[in-house]
């Protein structure tokens, strides 16, 4: 069996996109095929952690125009509601990871990644709504409902065929190719219970006690709010705190979002705090021009892959975005597929072979950080008012002072996932 020479994506948001310039580097042809009738321009800003800088670097390629897009730091200073600083945290220190990390919007990354498909000659399709799946000997091939039939007439029911050698489901946490894979089985992902609430505002708008200095975490007794620059210069701050809101499910989450009622929660949930930058943050915010981000997740799944399909990233696994591991995992798992397909020796033991050995390592690896970014998660709830809160912020201080002022955890940011064996097993 040779290395694949058309390989079908489904999905054009991050992970697509990343594993297709991978794949293109490779001298391996993709397709990817997305669901929206357009690119997004609309979407938060995310955390680009080292390890994901370190893929999008060395195995796709863009760190430059990336890196010149966001935002580049390597700490974050840590303060309780009042100023007061708590500590730093090292989430992107060069002397021990190689790479800084980069705050970047979504937007201005998918923009990048999208750029770099054009110039490797990466087809982009829209508006394609994956109907099904069918595997045979030779190959795979996807149907999808488009609406038009051969003479442009509408027509629901027409289906138009895709064919290649395999096929990769980078289509989220509501991913159709994971009905495939697993078929009646398949589960469905669960609302993880906090909703992420955010926007932007120029920095000449938040007020600052002297000496206070961005990026920051600000705890509070009713959670942390976040603040970070989201832009080169660092003139833009980008903020997001975490609500505890029932699911709404997916267009009732859209209408949450434009009705202004997420900002009127961030707000309602800050509005006993007098201290500043909090207060000119949520002083500046507009209701109706707030981002939203909904984290579900999925549970472990008995297999990621069949004969030709497989799936990666939120389709595979998919964790809160603490820690900047959200679309870092993909990344990882982007790079680390490219490198086995890549490989003869691997290719020839079979495709199947070669999803069972990615499903192993990256299984293993996505395990660990959801283990370690599970703590991450829970300093970000709320301690609740008074002397639990007193409690919290002077521990919290105390911690910080037994690290040494700064936190740092290289387990996850120090990953390398060209360090991976690429050897598969007949």
């Amino acid at each position: 069996m040779a290395t694949p020479q058309h390989v079908l994506i489904i999905g054009g948001g991050l992970g697509g996109p990343a594993l297709a310039v991978a794949l293109a580097r490779r001298n391996i042809r993709s397709s990817i095929y997305e669901l929206r009738s357009e690119p997004g321009d609309i979407g938060g800003a995310l955390m680009l952690a080292p390890n994901a800088l370190r893929v999008l670097d060395q195995l796709i390629g863009v760190y430059e125009p990336v890196r010149s897009s966001g935002y580049v730091l390597q700490r974050v200073t840590a303060y309780a509601s009042d100023g007061m600083k708590l500590g730093e945290v090292g989430l992107g220190e060069e002397k021990d990871n190689g790479y800084p990390a980069v705050r970047i919007r979504r937007p201005a990354l998918h923009k990048v990644l999208l750029e770099e498909c054009a110039k490797h000659g990466v087809t982009i399709q829209y508006g394609k709504k994956l109907e099904r799946i069918e595997e045979t000997d030779d190959g795979v091939a996807a149907f999808f409902a488009d609406g038009t039939s051969a003479t442009g007439a509408h027509s629901p029911s027409h289906l138009v065929l895709t064919a290649g050698d395999i096929l990769v489901g980078a289509d989220g946490i509501h991913s159709k190719v994971r009905e495939h894979v697993l078929g009646p089985a398949a589960p469905t992902a669960t609302y993880s219970g906090l909703c992420g609430i955010g926007g932007t505002l120029p920095l000449s708008q938040i007020r600052t006690p002297p000496g206070y200095h961005f990026p920051a975490f600000i705890y509070t007794s009713a959670g942390m709010l976040m603040a970070m620059p989201v832009d080169p210069e660092g003139q833009i701050i980008g903020w997001a705190s975490q609500e505890t809101v029932p699911d709404k499910g997916r267009q009732g989450w859209a209408e949450y979002q434009r009705s202004g009622e997420a900002a009127r929660a961030a707000k309602k949930t800050y509005q006993g705090v007098t201290h500043e930058p909090i207060r000119s943050i949520m002083d500046g915010i507009v209701d109706d021009h707030v981002n939203l981000w909904a984290p579900y997740e999925l549970p472990d799944l008995p297999t990621w892959h069949t004969e030709r399909v497989c799936l990666m990233g939120d389709a595979a696994h998919a964790i809160p975005p603490y820690g900047g591991q959200g679309s870092a995992q993909a990344f990882e798992d982007a790079g680390y597929l490219a490198r086995l397909l890549e490989s003869q020796d691997a290719v020839a033991k079979g495709y199947d072979k070669v999803f069972a050995k990615f499903e192993k390592v990256r299984k293993d690896r996505f395990q660990h950080v959801r283990d370690i970014t599970a703590a991450s998660g829970s300093t970000r709830r709320g301690s609740g008012p008074g002397l639990a809160w007193t409690f919290r912020k002077w521990a919290t201080k105390g911690y910080f002072w037994f690290k040494g002022g700064v936190l740092r955890d290289t387990r996850i940011t120090g990953y390398d996932v060209q360090a991976e064996d690429i050897s598969v097993e007949a």
